[in-house]
């Protein structure tokens, strides 16, 4: 379930005081495979974005009931988040996994608890690169690059990044690739993307997000292609708050 965070991460783009956005991912003939909650709170200096995520249906038992937590906070710097700390809690069944990221000047130090049936094991390192942005702060800067950067690409390196230079890779898409999603996705919104993760999702044959956003930095529609057996997995947008 780890990789489909990547799907409902997408969501966020906006810098307004609070943000509430539900999704649901779908499977082919699996149906709804995750519900997921974000909320977003924003002003003019700080940030915390909170993402919560659980497996429903067939993908339930098959995970274990696996529920995932997402948290990073931090500083708004010339209209960007910074990453100050970042937090995943993954569950399932009797093992519970808590990373912590702490980062200045770009250092990162994760401290990590393990809990496996009541048994805790505790672990630290400082990571071998140095980054500004988690997945939650990357993606909810997307909207304000599209708007004050003059350029249709960006390449940013990222916490958990998994290519060998960690970087997410960030297309806005125009002209006839833009006419093209447009109708694959079916959705008449403000912006096109693709974004590359640079690792195979669910043996897709690319592991590049198709990704509808309107002009507000939601995403209304995420689609991930050619997954084996069962087609696309698509993450969709079926509720906003924002205030």
């Amino acid at each position: 379930m780890r990789t489909l965070i990547l799907i409902f991460i997408l969501a966020l783009g906006l810098h307004a005081k609070l943000i509430e956005a539900n999704y649901k991912v779908t499977y082919g003939l699996l149906g709804t495979i995750v519900k997921a909650k974000v909320t977003i709170n924003s002003d003019d200096d700080n940030y915390c974005i909170v993402l919560e995520a659980e497996a429903v249906g067939l993908a339930k038992a098959l995970s274990g009931g696996r529920k995932e937590y997402y948290e990073s906070s931090g500083r708004v710097v010339n209209g960007l988040f910074l990453t100050d700390n970042y937090t995943v809690v993954k569950k399932r069944k009797t093992k519970t996994t808590t990373s912590r990221h702490t980062v200045k000047n770009g250092e990162i130090k994760v401290k990590k608890f393990v809990d496996e049936n009541g048994e805790v094991k505790v672990s630290e390192e400082t990571l071998d690169y140095k980054a500004n942005f988690d997945y939650l702060s990357l993606y909810g800067n997307v909207i304000y690059r599209l708007e004050n950067e003059k350029k249709n690409s960006w390449n940013i390196k990222t916490i958990g990044g998994k290519a060998d230079d960690k970087k997410v890779t960030i297309t806005r898409l125009v002209d006839a690739e833009l006419n093209k999603m447009k109708k694959d996705l079916k959705i008449d919104t403000e912006h096109y993307l693709f974004i590359n993760v640079h690792q195979k999702i669910f043996s897709s044959k690319e592991g590049i997000l198709n990704v509808a956003m309107d002009k507000d930095g939601i995403i209304q529609k995420a689609v991930l292609k050619d997954v084996i057996f069962f087609g696309d997995i698509t993450g969709t947008l079926v509720g906003k708050t924002v205030r």
